[in-house]
């Protein structure tokens, strides 16, 4: 791994030897059995987690990442000494390699639960740092790490810290920035969002108001640039309606349907995907009181089922002969090159 040791600022998308380094060892512990390459991984993350230098540092957390989906049974009998590894180095004094360490973090909520879970009293309040944080790569890293790892608590531990997630996240969603990294950053803190909603059940009742009014507002973005972001505000709807009670949702519903079906008109495909879901927990939530809104409901509903937006027909096995057959037409004839006699001695 010394190639991935170079002293300079490695840019995102530079292909470097460390960027290669990490890619191979992605497929081999993808590819290989964990026999093959658990010990000889595992001896370079001890020897390098506190290395002098970034690089060498950035490189264990990286490896730490990639073996968390290949090796997570291994993992979870290391798991206490693993994570330590990776909260210590939230504080490191290199930006490169705390955002390595959100990064792992969220992928060992990932892979590692819900062992990981026991260690929510650690895990949560390096995560309300990092969220803060001024890089966007590490608000980023940040986010998805919460969305992830909270999806998996219980509700009675989830509560322990809901006051402190929701105006985290909600701070965020309050940015005046609109850049593209600001609104992909809005994008993920809706995602944990609605994860902390489902998994806070009923409790979540309490943030509803302040909750709503940022959402009522994403579910009138109309420009292109935003309609992602409309899209996990519709999420995030879905998912608060599952959990709390009619009486707590009431006021807002027909707001929501509003702007929900007017929302249909944008021929947005994953905008479509993310309103039919709200609309079945709304009629969930609903019941009997659901039916003022079947009617435009079911008319859309019914056009997605005529649309053939997606849908592909396969080659039969006919077609499939032709177009190898006309293929091999195309392609030039290869014809074996003599190659001279004094070549041959050579």
């Amino acid at each position: 791994m010394n190639a991935g040791a170079e002293e300079e600022e490695i840019q995102e998308d530079e292909i470097t030897p460390h960027s290669l380094a990490i890619q191979i060892i992605d497929i081999i512990c993808q590819s290989l059995s964990s026999k093959m390459f658990l010990r000889p991984l595992m001896e370079f993350i001890m020897q390098h987690k506190d290395h002098p230098s970034p690089f060498f540092r950035r490189s264990a957390l990286s490896i730490l990442t990639i073996m968390s989906e290949s090796c997570s049974d291994q993992l979870k009998n290391s798991l206490e000494t693993l994570l330590q590894i990776v909260l210590t180095s939230f504080h490191d004094k290199d930006k490169k390699v705390r955002e390595a360490a959100c990064l792992t973090l969220s992928q060992f909520a990932t892979h590692l639960s819900p062992e990981i879970n026991q260690y929510h009293q650690q895990i949560l309040p390096i995560l309300y740092e990092a969220v803060h944080d001024p890089r966007i790569p590490m608000k980023l890293n940040a986010c998805f790490a919460l969305e992830t790892f909270c999806e998996n608590m219980e509700e009675k531990e989830i509560c322990l810290y809901l006051p402190k997630l929701v105006q985290s996240l909600l701070q965020l969603l309050h940015s005046h920035s609109h850049s593209p990294s600001v609104i992909q950053v809005m994008e993920l803190a809706l995602s944990a969002l609605g994860s902390i909603a489902t998994a806070a059940g009923k409790s979540f009742s309490v943030y509803f108001p302040d909750v709503m009014s940022v959402l009522l507002s994403c579910l009138n973005l109309t420009n292109d640039a935003y309609l992602v972001l409309r899209v996990r505000a519709t999420n995030c709807v879905a998912c608060v309606f599952n959990v709390i009670e009619l009486e707590v949702s009431q006021s807002y519903i027909n707001q929501v349907m509003e702007l929900a079906i007017a929302g249909l008109d944008l021929e947005f495909a994953e905008l479509r995907e993310a309103t039919y879901e709200l609309f079945s927990n709304t009629s969930d939530l609903l019941r009997e009181k659901y039916e003022p809104f079947l009617p435009l409901t079911v008319k859309y509903l019914l056009a997605s089922c005529r649309s053939n937006e997606g849908v592909f027909s396969l080659p039969s096995e006919n077609e499939e002969s032709e177009v190898g057959k006309s293929l091999s037409e195309l392609l030039p004839e290869i014809k074996p090159t003599k190659v001279p006699k004094s070549e041959k001695k050579s």
